[in-house]
C-alpha cells in the first residue's frame, strides 16, 4: 500500500526550489508511514500544534492497497526539457517527469484538505490526474 507526499505551492522566486511545482510527488512511502510534522498536517496537530497554523507546502495522498513500487515512477526526475531536448546530467534539476492535477483533486476533496491535509483515493481515481509536465498529457501508470 502507498502514500504520496505531494508538493502544493507555486514558487515565483528563482533557484532550485522554484523548480518544484504544485502536484509534483516528493516521496512515496508504504501505507501507514509516519510522516513528520513538517510533512503532514495530521502529524503537526498530533504534536500539539494548532491546525490553523499549518503552513507547510504538502498534502498526503493515500492510495490503499497499492504497492509502493507501482507509484515510484511519480518520483522520476525529468530527463528532457520542455522542448524534448536531453537535460545534461550536470544540470541541477529537481523537476519530475510527471505530476498530479492537484487543483482538480483539491476541488473534489476540499474538506479532506482543510481538515487533515490528506486525501484517500483509489488507484483508478489517482490515474485520472497523472500528467506529463512537459506537454500536460495524461499518463497511465
Amino acid at each position: 500500500m502507498a502514500e504520496l507526499l505531494v508538493y502544493t505551492r507555486n514558487n515565483s522566486h528563482g533557484g532550485i526550489s522554484a523548480q518544484w511545482q504544485p502536484g509534483m510527488v516528493v516521496d512515496v512511502q508504504p501505507d501507514g508511514y509516519t510522516w513528520g510534522k513538517r510533512e503532514s498536517k495530521s502529524a503537526w496537530v498530533a504534536s500539539g500544534n494548532i491546525a490553523a497554523s499549518w503552513s507547510e507546502p504538502f498534502v498526503v495522498i493515500k492510495i490503499p492497497g497499492v504497492p509502493v513500487n507501482l507509484l515510484n515512477r511519480l518520483t522520476v526526475q525529468q530527463t528532457v526539457d520542455d522542448n524534448g531536448d536531453a537535460i545534461e546530467e550536470s544540470t541541477p534539476c529537481r523537476r519530475r517527469e510527471l505530476k498530479l492535477d492537484l487543483p482538480e483533486l483539491v476541488r473534489l476533496h476540499p474538506q479532506d484538505i482543510v481538515n487533515t491535509g490528506e486525501i484517500t483515493i483509489s488507484l483508478t481515481e489517482l490515474r485520472q490526474y497523472i500528467t506529463r509536465i512537459r506537454d500536460n498529457t495524461r499518463v497511465n501508470i
